[in-house]
């Protein structure tokens, strides 16, 4: 099932994926992590944005943290964090962001916010 986000449609890949189609138009755009909203956090001295970003596939995080390209993701709220697998309840965003390098744990990686991507913004 597919849920509008800033005018895209954003759908699970699979029942047990960790990723989501991103589409406009009927066409899917982007391929995006998913991500957690209890992962965005301001960094208080410089005022920049970061998100934590988890990979089921522990190559995928290798190579992406290795990386400087910058990709989408998309930003998803659970019904309950304390409740592990969390349960999907909506996505809140889609966010452009970029590897600072920084491995978080064995699933996840820290990555800056470029921007909040809207239909209204091109990607």
């Amino acid at each position: 099932m597919a849920h509008d986000v800033d005018g895209f449609d954003v759908s699970y890949t699979s029942r047990t994926s960790w990723k989501a189609h991103v589409s406009r138009n009927g066409s899917v755009v982007a391929t995006a992590p998913v991500t957690w909203t209890k992962g965005t956090r301001k960094d208080p001295a410089t005022g920049k944005w970061f998100q934590q970003v988890w990979f089921q596939n522990a190559g995928e995080l290798a190579a992406v943290n290795g990386s400087t390209d910058a990709f989408l993701v998309a930003v998803a709220e659970a019904h309950d964090y304390a409740t592990h697998p969390h349960a999907f309840k909506h996505f809140n965003c889609i966010y452009e962001v970029r590897p600072t390098g920084k491995q978080v744990d064995q699933h996840s990686i820290e990555c800056e916010v470029l921007r909040r991507v809207t239909k209204a913004s091109a990607i």
